[in-house]
């Protein structure tokens, strides 16, 4: 009875979204993943990233991966399924962990990491407190240490003139698109609120026109983010780059046309080519430095 008693009080004083949605099967694809790097001894640099993206292909494609029916927010471990997001997150943090292991690398340590790249701050107070726009996810993560975003850099390596400011307000604009939005008003005044902050920075990104220009400064296993000219959205895409032997630059992506993750078969410019609302493209690269 006593035992009862103390399960059921912690039940109820953590809440909801406290608790995390996960599988055996991700436990599994995580534990694989990792003994396979650890197997591979691949080197500690910010490349290896591309290692855990090629773990990964085949793995199906599925839109609105995190959203839940009752508009509810927990944190939730997806290996089996991804949409593209989703998908270079878990690179992230898989390789975030194997090149800091002396932090630990268990499953738990892979679900606080995942925690901290989605949620404002790393920690989940309701739908809003996710970080629904990527712009927003890649500050985060660069303030954390975790990655570095090279756009800027590139683009004067380059000669582009990469900065602009971008309009955010797309979800607040079509919030029927959301079920978690839909007659919630409080919702959608909180990601207002987070659009007219993100609206107020200057941003940069390597004009779709001038990446033939940039695209020697892209190494394998960089975060690449494709704009879009969408009205109030800011980025439509996420993969990770893969150069190949030939020198092309190619990516490795959650491909919705595809169904799964795959390597692209065109070229980042020919993929950029060939989408017409894509305007230009940001890049950040995993820092190997730092305390993780």
């Amino acid at each position: 009875m006593k035992r009862f008693i103390i399960i059921l009080f912690f039940s109820m004083a953590i809440p909801a979204s406290a608790f995390c949605m996960k599988t055996e099967a991700d436990s599994v694809i995580y534990t694989r993943c990792m003994e396979n790097a650890l197997d591979s001894k691949i080197p500690a640099t910010s490349s290896v990233t591309i290692f855990f993206a090629e773990q990964m292909l085949g793995t199906e494609y599925v839109a609105g991966t995190l959203e839940s029916p009752d508009g509810e927010e927990q944190l939730r471990i997806s290996l089996e399924k991804t949409d593209c997001i989703l998908f270079a997150e878990n690179c992230l943090a898989m390789a975030l962990i194997y090149l800091y292991p002396e932090n630990g690398i268990t499953f738990c340590r892979y679900e606080n990491l995942i925690r901290e790249l989605r949620y404002r701050d790393g920690k989940i107070d309701g739908y809003t407190s996710r970080l629904h726009y990527t712009s927003e996810w890649i500050s985060q993560a660069e303030k954390n240490g975790f990655i570095e975003e090279i756009t800027e850099n590139i683009c004067k390596s380059a000669g582009c003139d990469g900065g602009y400011r971008q309009d955010f307000s797309f979800m607040s604009s079509n919030s029927g698109k959301y079920t978690a939005l839909k007659d919630r008003a409080d919702r959608i005044n909180e990601i207002r609120k987070t659009e007219q902050k993100l609206s107020r920075s200057i941003y940069h990104v390597i004009p779709k026109n001038e990446i033939s220009k940039a695209e020697k400064y892209i190494n394998s296993g960089d975060i690449i983010f494709f704009n879009t000219a969408v009205k109030g959205l800011d980025i439509s895409h996420v993969g990770i780059a893969l150069r190949k032997e030939d020198g092309s630059l190619h990516f490795i992506h959650a491909s919705m046309t595809a169904g799964k993750v795959i390597e692209e078969p065109r070229t980042i410019e020919e993929y950029m080519k060939s989408i017409k609302s894509c305007n230009g493209l940001r890049v950040a690269r995993l820092k190997t430095n730092g305390n993780q």
